[in-house]
């Protein structure tokens, strides 16, 4: 089974872009100008005034604009501007706006009933809102709607369908989808098994700094699948993961460093990449540390 991965990665946030603040974008917003209010939110939030930003967001919201409605509905699903986090509020805003037609907003309302998140998990409900954001050619609406379809969740079982849509997001230079696709290589799921085209997809995903490609990546020239085996340049992208704070890669690093795989042999740095993985709870980390007679911290 396919993870999830546009459920995982897409970050239900806002689409404003920033703009100055002119006495005369403030008139026009208190003249009750959605985009000029829209404007003027984003340059609040960009000078660190979320709450106010959120009173002008509110306002168009209120005024029925749909982008303003995605995110108000951002900002209850992340609590910026707001006393907390309120995820079922931020549903209600995303459908107000998904209704419209709005397709960012039909996007995360899928994702919302894909994970659960401010509604109860509906896999029919998540179908039905990918499929109208696909069709109007979102990346990640066709990820997460081609998993659907491999995953026989929610709909029919159509692997076909869920692969062409997986690959047209990732054509579409959708990192997550560039991942998820080659994992269906790596995995012959729907797809002939082709270690160096999954490859080849993790590097596209990698060269963008996502960090699932740069993982993927590193442990096929670990391990020689695709590609020939290359101690250094698996340690190289297992440093550039490492940097995003992952543990797993915090530990494998530090054990390359410790006995020189792919790059110099530098215990003192094998040490501090151990008990970086090791504070956040890495038991692997920990053992290591154990072992060399070292403190987890």
């Amino acid at each position: 089974m396919i993870a999830r991965t546009a459920a995982a990665v897409i970050l239900l946030a806002g689409s404003i872009a920033f703009a100055s603040t002119p006495q005369a974008l403030l008139d026009a917003a208190n003249r009750g100008d959605a985009q000029a209010q829209i404007a003027l939110a984003t340059q609040l939030a960009k000078e660190g005034k979320r709450a106010e930003a959120v009173v002008w967001l509110r306002k168009a919201a209120e005024a029925g604009s749909a982008e303003a409605q995605n995110d108000l509905a951002a900002c209850f699903a992340s609590g910026a501007g707001m006393p907390s986090v309120d995820l079922p509020a931020a549903v209600k805003w995303y459908r107000r706006a998904a209704e419209q037609g709005y397709v960012p907003a039909q996007r995360n309302l899928a994702i919302c009933y894909d994970i659960g998140q401010g509604v109860d998990p509906d896999p029919v409900e998540a179908a039905k809102w990918y499929r109208k954001a696909a069709a109007a050619g979102d990346p990640a609406a066709e990820l997460g709607l081609g998993v659907m379809l491999i995953n026989s969740t929610g709909s029919e079982k159509n692997v076909a369908e869920g692969v062409q849509l997986v690959r047209k997001a990732a054509d579409a230079n959708f990192a997550a989808a560039q991942v998820t696709l080659g994992d269906l290589y790596r995995g012959g799921e729907g797809v002939q098994r082709d270690f160096p085209e999954a490859v080849r997809w993790y590097r596209k995903a990698a060269d963008q700094g996502y960090p699932d490609g740069e993982l993927f990546l590193g442990s096929a020239y670990e391990n020689g699948r695709g590609v020939p085996k290359d101690p250094e340049e698996a340690a190289k992208w297992y440093r550039k993961y490492a940097a995003h704070g992952s543990p797993d890669a915090q530990y494998q690093l530090g054990v390359n460093f410790i006995h020189g795989n792919g790059v110099p042999q530098n215990l003192k740095e094998g040490i501090e990449w151990l008990r970086k993985a090791a504070a956040q709870g890495n038991k692997p980390a920990a053992a290591e540390l154990k072992n060399l007679n070292q403190p987890s911290q």
